[in-house]
């Protein structure tokens, strides 16, 4: 009998796509043929930001329609189909695995005993192509993801449909909003992993890193930062003259509230379980748990 699902998030977490460096330069050198003035990536990551603080998470990763209604409104006369552009930049040079041992970890999770899924917000046709290139897609017994399943993280309900083969008792990934916040709203145990983990925190063990400030207080940064960053899409100029005058006041103002930080992310229900700076650390914790953890520490 398998021991339960421990879900992964994709990109940032284990595979770099092709969007930021391929696809979406090459949706704006088609749009400036047409129209040179078009911002068409601006207007994009724009409207992902408005609709998901709308709460409209399978719209927010909706690509092509939003570049559709971008065309419509704009009066551009062009046929762009953002999946193909992906197959197209999905080749070993322009996509790879965050780190080599990734293949490794899943299969050793397999051979545990263990059920592995892909839980991400990018759409079945912009990850799979992906996937293939990088081959990891066997190694998952189900990928999730939003235009399948019509649920995006970090509601659970992108969850519901592991449930049927039994419970998501882990979810790793490299965002607070998205993954940390999923697993712990579920109550999964929730796994964040930083890859530019500092060196005081890399030589404590990864069961241990979060039971320390400067673990809570690194999160609690992250979860800031993801929060200026959809301020200055959606208000990009007040906010970046503001921010622009206060960051060293607002450095100072991070490390003197520190507490106050980590209170605050802890009333959000963000604070993670573990911090991994390696994906091989899942393998130590699940050694910590035991072999068959069938429950959350939380």
């Amino acid at each position: 009998m398998k021991k339960g699902w421990i879900t992964f998030d994709l990109d940032g977490t284990l595979m770099q796509n092709p969007f930021s460096k391929w696809v979406f330069p090459e949706i704006e050198r088609k749009v400036k043929e047409k129209k040179p003035s078009a911002e068409v990536v601006k207007a994009l990551v724009t409207e992902h930001y408005r609709r998901m603080g709308k709460k409209e998470f399978v719209a927010a990763y909706d690509w092509q329609n939003m570049l559709d209604e971008f065309l419509i409104n704009e009066g551009i006369n062009i046929e762009i189909n953002i999946a193909k552009l992906v197959r197209t930049f999905a080749t070993p040079s322009k996509v790879y695995l965050l780190e080599r041992i990734i293949p490794e970890v899943l299969k050793k999770l397999k051979v545990d005993n263990f059920l592995v899924a892909a839980v991400t917000n990018g759409f079945y046709d912009y990850q799979i192509p992906v996937m293939e290139t990088l081959e990891i897609d066997y190694l998952f017994d189900e990928i999730i993801t939003p235009d399948h399943v019509g649920y995006a993280k970090p509601d659970v309900g992108i969850f519901r449909t592991l449930l049927k083969k039994g419970n998501v008792l882990m979810h790793v990934g490299d965002r607070i909003d998205h993954d940390v916040m999923l697993a712990n709203e579920f109550g999964s145990i929730s796994i964040w992993i930083n890859k530019d983990l500092p060196k005081n925190l890399q030589s404590i063990k990864p069961v241990q890193r979060m039971q320390t400030y400067d673990g809570q207080l690194l999160s609690a940064k992250k979860w800031k930062e993801e929060i200026k960053q959809q301020e200055m899409v959606l208000n990009r100029n007040i906010v970046e003259n503001r921010l622009a005058s206060e960051d060293s006041k607002q450095k100072e103002r991070t490390e003197r509230n520190g507490p106050e930080l980590i209170a605050e992310l802890k009333k959000a229900n963000g604070l993670p379980d573990h911090i991994i700076h390696s994906t091989s650390e899942i393998l130590s914790i699940v050694q910590e748990w035991g072999q068959s953890p069938t429950a959350s520490p939380r």
